[in-house]
């Protein structure tokens, strides 16, 4: 396969966003996820950024894949969009480390990496819970499910 899973799930993460952002009416769809302006850096290199200080393994991008897809079969009008991409996926990225990884840093840690404050984090947290039914828990097969489902969206969209 060649490319990293997260450079995958983040290319995928894009066309999504731009599909979403083509809409006139994302902006209405207001959460604490969503930021008053675009973020001055890109989804990429943002999770690049995270990732070095986080040091996520692979697995953990397909588990947030996982989740980003969980919380779009439960809430279909949420639209994953520019203004909400970089929290949504950072605390995707956040639970699914605390959850799956062998090493876990403090919130403090990830709040100070993702730049934001830890009240802020920690209501993140909790809101992106609610919005997937408090189901954090990935079984190997469904991780299976989604590995292929994302080397077949890869393949679909030429990443």
């Amino acid at each position: 396969m060649g490319m990293k899973i997260s450079n995958i799930t983040i290319k995928i993460l894009n066309h999504l966003i731009n599909e979403a952002d083509s809409l006139s009416f994302f902006q209405y769809c207001r959460s604490r996820f969503n930021s008053k302006e675009l973020p001055p850096i890109s989804l990429g290199n943002y999770v690049e950024r995270a990732n070095k200080y986080i040091c996520c393994e692979d697995p953990i991008y397909i588990i947030v894949f996982l989740y980003i897809d969980r919380l779009v079969e439960r809430h279909p009008r949420f639209l994953i969009n520019s203004f909400n991409a970089h929290r949504l996926i950072f605390t995707a990225i956040v639970i699914a480390d605390k959850l799956y990884s062998d090493h876990c840093l403090t919130n403090q840690q990830y709040a100070r990496i993702g730049g934001y404050r830890l009240e802020d984090l920690n209501k993140l947290e909790w809101d992106f819970l609610s919005l997937i039914g408090l189901n954090a828990n990935v079984t190997e097969e469904q991780y299976g499910i989604y590995y292929k489902k994302m080397i077949e969206l890869a393949k679909k969209l030429n990443v």
